[in-house]
């Protein structure tokens, strides 16, 4: 990935209209091996990189480093990640792209150590929690409600600054409707999120969603848990495969200081 993309510092460190735009490129690949415990149950190990070069701020703007207050994976014009992963999933969704019902909840310890390239050694958990409740069983019309949460966190204090623990940079990317990419980011971040799921048609070709996120996150002039950061929005469903029930989404949402409009393949989660 080729990234101009802003940056608000740790926590509430900045306003929104402070943000600060920096260049680099990402490469990024994550990759588990999993084995079938049981009925839903998964357990692996994976291997994950996470490459930042050419970071950048542009001429007459400040250093990341300076306006990050941050040391770690600011000062120099990249930064690596490279570490293993302990995994445990249960999955009972009967379709990933649309669950209908069904349970997921992933668990990662990841571990960077030096002698794979890390210039620190250091530690994370990632926590994936989703539940799903239809409200009308034994029938193809889709009315339940979707929840998702996360708790993403890091073990120690020498973490690349573009690998902690950010808003819309979970494994799959897709948190944070109604905020900008990136927009809060710690050592500590949770996240909650639920969606009302409807048909608008008796065919199931057109549906309408409704959903309210909120996250914290921990750094400057945020407290984890005391601070949250809200956001609602709604949109609508157009069902592009029938048999793999795989949607085209349009959303529209909106917080305190942004409104977005994304365009998905599938649902969010």
């Amino acid at each position: 990935m080729v990234y101009p993309s802003y940056t608000w510092g740790l926590g509430r460190q900045y306003k929104q209209q402070d943000g600060l735009l920096i260049n680099y490129t990402y490469l990024r690949f994550h990759q588990q091996l999993l084995k079938r415990i049981s009925r839903g149950l998964f357990t692996g190990i994976g291997y994950h990189l996470d490459y930042h070069a050419h970071i950048t701020t542009g001429r007459d703007k400040p250093l990341l480093k300076d306006y990050a207050q941050y040391s770690y994976g600011t000062s120099g014009p990249s930064s690596v990640s490279s570490g293993v992963s302990l995994n445990l999933l249960f999955d009972t969704r009967t379709n990933s792209l649309n669950p209908w019902d069904g349970r997921y909840l992933a668990l990662q310890f990841r571990f960077n150590p030096t002698f794979l390239g890390n210039n620190h050694q250091w530690k994370s958990v990632y926590l994936d929690v989703r539940k799903y409740i239809r409200f009308e069983r034994g029938t193809h019309r889709q009315n339940m409600l979707a929840v998702w949460g996360y708790l993403w966190t890091v073990l120690d204090k020498q973490v690349p600054y573009l690998d902690l623990p950010s808003l819309g940079w979970e494994e799959h990317n897709r948190s944070g409707r109604g905020f900008d990419q990136s927009r809060y980011r710690g050592r500590t971040l949770l996240y909650t999120e639920a969606e009302f799921r409807k048909d608008i048609t008796d065919n199931g070709f057109l549906g309408l969603v409704l959903f309210a996120n909120a996250n914290t996150v921990s750094g400057p002039r945020s407290i984890l848990l005391i601070h949250w950061n809200p956001a609602v929005g709604g949109g609508i469903r157009i069902k592009m495969n029938e048999r793999s029930a795989t949607n085209i989404g349009l959303n529209y949402a909106r917080s305190l200081h942004h409104v977005g409009v994304n365009l998905t393949l599938g649902e969010v989660f």
